[in-house]
């Protein structure tokens, strides 16, 4: 999965996530046992072709091509049943599609036409954001690098920052802003410029919510090195500095620059460094549950998901922009992945995109609210009541290592 590209490609296995009920397997051992499946139904019914008049490798190979969707409907029946008997228990969440392009490519004819331009990308979500201050919003996402600069990095201006707030979500607000003083801000001759950390912030205290955003965010090793990582960072209201989780798997040319041939390479689409990987998994407590945070294409990788359900994660959250691929199948494709971490973790998730499919997801793989596919290039907030209802999976408790024990035990029987 790592070489070459390190893209995740996808397994035969999403072929059965197509249908609810087949999809419900994934909960026994996950993507590739699903891809384990159908290769053996397919050997199945080729040998049965060949043996001909066999009545019992016709049966078997019709047992295994059930199977899935046998299982699927117990499953699934069971815990519709158990979830609607414990009664609606649901999470008020906020899901924010900016539609944003990529700023590194649009040809800025000044440092200050940069950070205005930054300005009003804020003021935009803003406008999306403000006609749900007053509707009970728990859990606000921002999708992945949601506006450029480091999350600490002060560059805008308190005045226009603080005049777009007033103008949208009333005069009021400026009681409730976090203080304007480091790190969050810092006076730059006599005027106050606030950081990505104080908007972030300023929005968790106004609607009394979490918030989760995506964030570049560079760290001084030494007063020669530096670390940059991408971020996806934790706001809760009344909070002072935010929590952080570090993109674990980048993607090669776009996120880090594997060989330094490649370097000039990349400098011709605006990419001059590398970020730094994160070294696994951190689930954040959240004011009603703790949640496992991802970055873009991390969640289809199910082994990564499923290390946030071992630490406690309740709810799956994950940040994302497919704007690197326009008007492809790839953001259908990164939903399908993302549909079956719920069922192999018995966990709902939410997906906040800049460019993609805008999403909330059961625990059962059902959605639950969703942005059209045609609204790729639209920008929007998407409000979702999404079921907190969880359950163990066998795949959550032995991971991968269960279909690994079939593939040997296969491989000794034949």
């Amino acid at each position: 999965l790592y070489f070459l590209s390190g893209f995740s490609f996808n397994p035969i296995g999403v072929a059965l996530s197509g249908s609810i009920y087949p999809l419900q397997t994934a909960s026994i051992f996950g993507i590739y046992g699903l891809s384990f499946l159908i290769l053996l139904t397919n050997l199945l019914v080729v040998r049965a072709l060949i043996v001909r008049k066999n009545l019992w490798a016709w049966s078997l190979a019709v047992a295994f091509a059930l199977f899935p969707y046998l299982f699927g409907i117990a499953h699934y029946t069971y815990h519709d049943e158990k979830s609607h008997a414990q009664g609606v228990n649901t999470l008020r969440t906020l899901l924010v599609q900016t539609a944003f392009p990529i700023e590194e490519i649009i040809p800025f004819q000044s440092w200050q036409s940069y950070v205005r331009y930054t300005e009003e990308e804020w003021g935009g979500i803003f406008s999306v954001l403000a006609p749900f201050k007053d509707k009970g919003i728990e859990l606000i996402a921002l999708p992945e690098y949601v506006v450029p600069f480091g999350t600490y990095m002060a560059v805008f201006s308190y005045e226009r920052i603080l005049q777009d707030l007033q103008r949208l979500f009333g005069k009021e607000v400026v009681a409730v802003l976090p203080p304007v003083k480091e790190p969050l801000a810092l006076e730059v001759e006599g005027k106050w410029q606030v950081t990505n950390a104080f908007i972030c912030q300023a929005l968790s205290n106004i609607f009394k919510a979490d918030l989760v955003a995506g964030l570049q965010d560079d760290q001084w090793i030494s007063s020669e090195e530096q670390k940059s990582y991408s971020s996806g960072f934790y706001f809760w209201p009344g909070g002072a500095l935010g929590l952080r989780y570090e993109k674990q798997i980048l993607l090669p040319m776009a996120e880090y620059i594997p060989l330094d041939f490649l370097r000039k390479m990349a400098a011709e689409y605006g990419i001059s460094g590398s970020f730094t990987c994160g070294s696994g998994a951190k689930v954040f407590p959240g004011s009603r549950l703790p949640f496992g945070l991802s970055i873009c294409y991390e969640e289809t990788y199910g082994h990564l998901m499923r290390e946030n359900r071992l630490k406690g994660a309740e709810l799956l959250v994950n940040l994302t922009s497919d704007v690197w691929y326009p008007d492809s199948r790839l953001p259908k494709q990164h939903f399908d992945h993302a549909r079956l971490r719920t069922v192999e973790s018995g966990i709902p998730l939410i997906r906040a995109c800049n460019t993609g499919i805008t999403s909330a997801i059961d625990s059962l793989g059902r959605i639950v609210a969703q942005g059209k596919e045609e609204q790729e290039w639209e920008r929007f907030a998407l409000m979702a009541n999404v079921p907190l209802y969880h359950y163990k999976t066998l795949y959550s408790i032995w991971g991968d290592y269960f279909i690994i024990a079939i593939c040997l035990l296969s491989l000794l029987f034949l």
